[in-house]
């Protein structure tokens, strides 16, 4: 489905909305491209979904809004053979009870947008060829009551200048559970991370041409994890007031290393 309009998808929670693929196919997903007012999904279930693409071009986003406002309320995206399950580029969005599950890359993507987002999960993300949950770039975000489990990278990605606020966010089993990058600044409170294979909070520039970023967070549980936070020289992670040690890290590195695709190797039916 492409879309030059909003588009309003109104299921109910006793009689949903289901979208998918005819028998074991997959179907390109929806694409809204600046649409002149609010496009909502409610109550709908959208699975077995994949990109679109043709001879000349191609949207990676198995849900994708461009120049287009969203507000989604109770809303399950499952199966998704894409780079990104659902992608919002230069919108404002309003996302309640959002859940994710078994995407062979990103989960959710935010380019230049800004918005808030209300409880929902991420389950088995990235799966085939590495993925985050959740990944910022150049977004103005706030959260609450999130859920995040089985990570191939980051649950949550946060880059390029973005401003994160987050509340309630729990991550187990993923190899990062919050990452601040590239210019970007991020406050955690009263989250948990568990079995956490790199470091549950992370902050470092991967691109020269940003400044350092920094992350502040407080009353977090800590549950094991390798590392509690690495904060590369020049950025700044506190927990609870205190400065954690910076230290040298080659990031190119890190990313062909430990943060290496297909940390998590699942398949789904």
């Amino acid at each position: 489905i492409i879309s030059y309009a909003p588009i309003i998808l109104q299921g109910t929670k006793k009689n949903p909305i289901n979208m998918t693929g005819k028998g074991d196919s997959y179907w390109n997903g929806i694409t809204v491209i600046i649409a002149n007012d609010q496009s909502k999904i409610l109550n709908t279930n959208l699975s077995n979904i994949e990109g679109i693409s043709s001879k000349y071009w191609a949207i990676t986003g198995g849900v994708s809004f461009y120049k287009s406002n969203i507000y989604i309320n109770n809303v399950f995206i499952k199966n998704i053979n894409t780079e990104d399950g659902l992608n919002i580029i230069s919108s404002k969005f309003e996302i309640n009870n959002l859940n994710i599950e078994n995407s062979i890359s990103d989960a959710f993507d935010s380019d230049f947008s800004q918005g808030e987002l209300n409880g929902g999960s991420y389950i088995n993300i990235g799966f085939k060829g590495g993925g985050d949950g959740i990944d910022f770039s150049g977004s103005n975000v706030r959260a609450k009551n999130i859920t995040f489990e089985s990570i191939s990278d980051k649950a949550m990605s946060i880059g390029e200048n973005s401003i994160f606020e987050g509340s309630d966010i729990s991550v187990k089993n993923s190899s990062v559970g919050i990452a601040s990058k590239d210019g970007s600044n991020v406050n955690i409170t009263h989250s948990k991370f568990e079995d956490i294979s790199l470091s549950a909070l992370m902050a470092y520039k991967k691109k020269q041409e940003y400044t350092n970023s920094q992350l502040t967070s407080k009353n977090i549980t800590f549950k094991n994890v390798l590392n509690k936070a690495i904060s590369q020289k020049g950025t700044t992670i506190l927990i609870d007031d205190k400065k954690i040690d910076t230290e040298s890290l080659d990031v190119n590195n890190l990313y062909n290393t430990k943060m290496k695709k297909n940390l998590i190797n699942k398949t789904y039916e």
